[in-house]
């Protein structure tokens, strides 16, 4: 079997059917993929969709269990997986149609390559996009480390194609029981393969969930950002210190990006006191970013309150949501 697309399924009724049918107008022939599809303790219909779609189709697996969190059913889907490859697919989204078909036939994926990374498009209400960022400045295969260096690395595990040996000879399993477990995920699998490509080919729709915990993020949402900022931060320190200056400056500058989304969404929720709790931890990290950075200007500024007067600058973010949230 060729591949197996992994989606773990949690009160998405709404979008399900047409993410699973999606799947199913790619081209393939029914005994080269199948689709496993992972009720995580769903209190809408989502269940009884699936039930549906099952007698429909007969590669359609589906599996029932207690919540657990999407890394626990991607991690179950992989263990059951029968495809060479695998591809993890947000039961909210859904795939462009033919485009898997166009990818197996113009990229070679069976040229035992690791990962294939695609081109998505964001979908927000009527308004679909394509994404411009990725910025992917060649398209041969090349090592992880070469890749992260050269392009913009997209934090989600749905815009692969794996081969599955790859995952499980490199323990490359998610975190289970916290949320922003692509963050590190994502660098890691890439950084541990030996041979990558990318295709322009626009495959995957991400669609923009409203009920979806980034647009409604609580302290733990928050928090583990910042740890998965730590987790990266520690893994390549610990992995690469010292072997390449250019690597370690682009990692920093990543590392950067998503401290700077931490920071936003401080300064929006009000949730200064988690600064509180990491503030040694924080002051060091953010020390050798800076020192590996040469942040400037406003940067720098934040950066340099955030490491040196950590309980100031939390007042000062305090003080701050209290200006916004009066003055209306």
């Amino acid at each position: 079997m060729l591949i197996s697309f992994i989606i773990p399924v949690y009160n998405t009724g709404k979008y399900l059917q047409k993410c699973i049918e999606s799947v199913y107008c790619q081209g393939l022939p029914n005994e080269e993929f199948e689709v496993i599809a992972i009720n995580d303790g769903s209190t809408d219909n989502s269940f009884y969709i699936l039930e549906s779609l099952s007698r429909k189709y007969s590669n359609l697996l589906i599996y029932d269990q207690e919540n657990q969190g999407i890394s626990a059913v991607r991690n179950r889907g992989v263990k059951i997986a029968q495809g060479k490859y695998v591809q993890f697919l947000d039961s909210d989204d859904y795939l462009v149609p033919d485009q898997l078909q166009l990818i197996l036939t113009e990229e070679n994926i069976d040229k035992e390559i690791d990962l294939l990374q695609f081109n998505f498009k964001k979908k927000e209400g009527n308004r679909e996009f394509i994404n411009g960022e990725l910025a992917v400045n060649n398209v041969n295969i090349m090592s992880g480390i070469k890749y992260i260096i050269k392009n913009n690395i997209f934090t989600s595990a749905c815009f692969f194609i794996i081969r599955k040996d790859f995952l499980l000879q490199n323990s490359l399993l998610f975190e289970e029981g916290v949320v922003c477990e692509d963050i590190e995920w994502t660098y890691k699998t890439v950084y541990k393969s030996s041979r990558i490509r990318y295709t322009n080919i626009v495959y995957y729709v991400n669609n923009d969930n409203p009920l979806s915990i980034c647009h409604k993020p609580k302290d733990f949402f928050i928090k583990d950002l910042v740890a998965a900022d730590f987790k990266l931060y520690s893994f390549f320190v610990r992995e690469y210190f010292g072997k390449d200056k250019e690597f370690r400056i682009k990692i920093a500058k990543d590392v950067k990006k998503f401290l700077f989304i931490a920071y936003n969404y401080f300064l929006y929720y009000n949730s200064f006191h988690i600064i509180n709790a990491n503030v040694k931890k924080t002051c060091n990290y953010i020390k050798v970013l800076n020192k590996w950075l040469g942040c400037r200007g406003k940067e720098k500024i934040i950066l340099n309150m955030w490491t040196y007067t950590p309980y100031i600058f939390s007042i000062l973010l305090w003080l701050r949501s209290l200006y916004f949230k009066y003055r209306k």
